[in-house]
């Protein structure tokens, strides 16, 4: 296999990780979520009546916790929310910014999906079309921005984004984990088919 552009490999295999990240995330929560995690705690310091774990600040000080206590928050739902949230809300800040790098490779349709979802994560977790990308006789997105092209390659259902779209919710509303995850596979076969010389649409 030849790599003929190196920026869509590295980008389109960014994505593909980013999803097998969330399997290990998704994986970790559920075990430790599970009462008999707790038979992993850390064992006793002297003195103490109670498992600690540190967060190392850089300085030889730590943020020391309660272990056992604060494992057992995993199983709150307002928890276990806000953590999923948090890591789709990174990856697709990471994933973005990385596709702004490089012109989100000429505009593609999938890397547009993931420009837009970015900003608007980072806009209140609303969607936020400046004026620049909307064309001005049509009212919609300069560039498309869908993952069409892949839909039955990949087996999965069509997601578009458009200007419709202003002001409305990101996550959760457009669509949660399952649905970023579609997307980071389609832009990640896109990406790096393209790096490997392939055309784009092609299977």
């Amino acid at each position: 296999m030849e790599i003929v552009d190196q920026a869509a490999w590295d980008v389109g295999c960014h994505a593909q990780r980013l999803v097998g990240d969330y399997y290990t995330h998704m994986a970790a929560l559920h075990v430790a979520s599970d009462p008999r995690a707790a038979n992993f705690a850390p064992p006793l310091r002297p003195g103490q009546q109670v498992p600690l774990l540190d967060v190392p600040r850089g300085d030889g000080t730590n943020h020391t916790f309660h272990f056992n206590h604060f494992l057992k928050l995993v199983r709150d739902p307002q928890l276990t929310g806000d953590f999923k949230k948090a890591w789709l809300a990174s990856s697709l800040l990471t994933i973005g910014d990385a596709l702004g790098t490089h012109n989100y490779f000429g505009h593609a349709p999938e890397a547009e999906l993931i420009r837009h979802l970015r900003n608007g994560v980072a806009h209140k977790n609303r969607f936020a079309f400046h004026p620049s990308v909307i064309e001005r006789r049509s009212g919609l997105l300069r560039h498309p921005a869908h993952n069409r092209r892949y839909t039955t390659v990949l087996t999965m259902r069509e997601y578009t984004i458009d200007t419709h779209l202003q002001g409305t919710e990101v996550l959760f509303g457009y669509g949660g984990a399952a649905v970023l995850l579609d997307i980071l596979t389609c832009l990640g076969w896109h990406l790096t088919r393209t790096g490997t010389g392939f055309a784009p649409g092609t299977a």
